[in-house]
């Protein structure tokens, strides 16, 4: 619909002070615009609630019901105007609209206080041509609201711009950019992009890019067996020289002093519970970690710092001093913009948690140079598995099996990731049909269970040994629970509390491959 096709007509004024026992607008087919000539009030308009002060204008859609949620001020004084809009169809006629340019927000317009009482008094005048003055009055005051509404849309779409232009360097930084480049992406010009980029960023676009080129060669030094050049041809630097120069400029060591720094440091801090399996399987303990009884292990932590539970606190990691910091990607915390500042703390490694278990042991063995501990430990995993997987198979005479812990009435059934990946991933066991598909895990009620296709269900519980029993005997004395083939069969098996097993991590796995193992070889169910 074409702004210029619009027309704009003012049906009614009036004024409203504080001597209103309340202000509001019921339900009507009119367009109205509230202008605060002096004061504040807080509204609501159906189920968003708006405050309001001078010289705020809110447009009310028809149909919508405004009114105040606060007492009216003794200073408070508003002007209401209602109008109709109408759009010319192309046979001349004039059809009317609903406005589709004027939302349901508050604006900040200094000229409407002004015009919205001239348009008021004019409707006092007795004065022949006082209605076209009101006319033209209104007409103006909706230019001016348009026209800044136009310049806040483009002004929000440039902004959005340079928040799309900022993520693609994130995931295309190898490239080969130039602020004529990523300008034209954004559809800005040139000087408007960097002063724009550097006032959101707080870097110019060249200067970000080069940022994040180093920070991500830093990962790539720490966790891979990368060459030097490798790593700067991976992050978008042809030379490898002057990678090592901007390198060295930006961390104040070069790539190869900055390896072995870090990969020979003892106060590392892990900011994510599977990674501290890892280092545990490493055979090293953080000096500083996540702890939260949760995602216990056997591990007791007696000598690590604790830096939070779930999510890192960045004071008391700032207080720990670690030399080195481990942790996932800055969009996998709950806080991102925080996760941004573990690199002014310490040097940090960034390993991806989407990656595969294994691929995060390797990753996390080279940033902290035990290598060998890490081909040792999978050496040894991968001789487990061998050595069961033919015994286990057999048990279970290739029927489906399934892992979930029960919480809240539910069954948490595990995809293959977590608890499942031993299952499906290592041991190559039959996956339920319900689960095909399902990358980490799905809820399922009691019915839904019964009516799938797993023959053989291991089921963890939660809370207190005495809170488990309770939870088990309930679900034993359940009819539905009774009737299915799997409990029938003696093909339930109830392993206790799953804190143990059920991080994505080494230790875990490890620990789970050996119950599962004890468990089908010995073929204990919980009847």
């Amino acid at each position: 619909m074409k702004l210029m096709n619009l027309l704009y007509r003012l049906i009614d004024a009036r004024r409203i002070d504080n001597n209103a026992e309340q202000v509001s607008f019921p339900s009507q087919p009119h367009h109205t615009l509230l202008i605060v000539i002096k004061g504040s009030l807080t509204v609501k308009v159906e189920d968003k609630i708006i405050s309001l002060c001078a010289p705020q204008v809110l447009s009310v859609p028809p149909s919508h019901t405004c009114i105040a949620t606060t007492e009216v001020q003794p200073d408070f004084e508003c002007v209401t105007l209602t109008y109709n809009v109408y759009n010319e169809e192309l046979d001349g006629n004039m059809q009317q609209v609903i406005d589709p340019h004027l939302e349901c927000i508050a604006t900040v317009v200094p000229s409407a206080p002004v015009l919205a009482i001239q348009i008021h008094e004019g409707g006092q005048k007795k004065d022949p041509w006082a209605g076209m003055a009101r006319q033209i009055l209104f007409q103006e005051l909706c230019l001016v609201l348009l026209k800044q509404k136009k310049q806040k849309f483009q002004e929000d779409t440039a902004i959005e711009a340079v928040r799309q232009s900022q993520k693609y360097i994130h995931t295309h930084y190898q490239e080969n950019f130039t602020r004529e480049k990523l300008a034209e992406m954004a559809g800005l010009s040139v000087n408007r992009y960097s002063r724009l980029f550097k006032k959101m960023i707080g870097q110019g676009p060249i200067e970000y890019l080069n940022a994040v080129r180093i920070r991500e060669a830093g990962d790539l030094l720490l966790a891979s067996d990368n060459t030097i050049k490798q790593t700067a041809r991976q992050v978008g630097y042809e030379d490898e020289f002057y990678f090592s120069r901007k390198f060295k400029a930006t961390t104040g060591l070069s790539p190869m002093v900055y390896i072995k720094k870090h990969r020979s440091v003892t106060r590392i801090a892990s900011l994510a519970h599977p990674y501290t399996g890892h280092l545990l399987a490493l055979g090293i303990e953080p000096y500083a970690a996540l702890i939260n009884p949760v995602h216990r292990t056997s591990y007791e932590f007696k000598n690590v710092i604790q830096v939070g539970r779930d999510q890192p606190d960045l004071e008391l990691l700032m207080n720990a001093h670690p030399e080195l910091i481990i942790g996932y990607e800055g969009t996998d915390y709950e806080e991102p913009k925080k996760a941004e500042l573990f690199r002014h703390i310490a040097s940090t490694c960034t390993i991806p948690f989407a990656g595969d278990w294994r691929t995060q042991l390797y990753s996390i063995a080279q940033s902290v140079g035990k290598m060998t501990a890490g081909e040792e430990w999978l050496e040894r995993y991968e001789l487990s598995v061998n050595r069961n997987i033919s015994g286990i198979q057999h048990a279970l005479d290739d029927r489906p099996v399934a892992v979930a812990q029960y919480e809240d009435g539910q069954f948490r059934v595990y995809g293959n990731r977590n608890l499942g990946t031993v299952l499906y991933d290592d041991l190559q066991l039959s996956v339920p049909q319900a689960l095909h598909h399902v990358s980490h895990s799905r809820l399922m009620s009691l019915e839904q269970l019964v009516q799938s296709d797993i023959e053989h269900f291991i089921l963890f519980t939660s809370g207190r040994a005495d809170e488990r029993a309770h939870t088990v005997a309930l679900l034993m004395q359940n009819s539905i629970w009774q009737q299915w083939k799997a409990v029938r069969t003696n093909q339930v098996y109830e392993l206790g509390d799953s804190s143990p097993y059920s991080c994505y991590t080494s230790l875990a796995h490890n620990l789970f491959l050996n119950r599962v193992s004890q468990l089908f070889l010995s073929q204990t169910s919980m009847d």
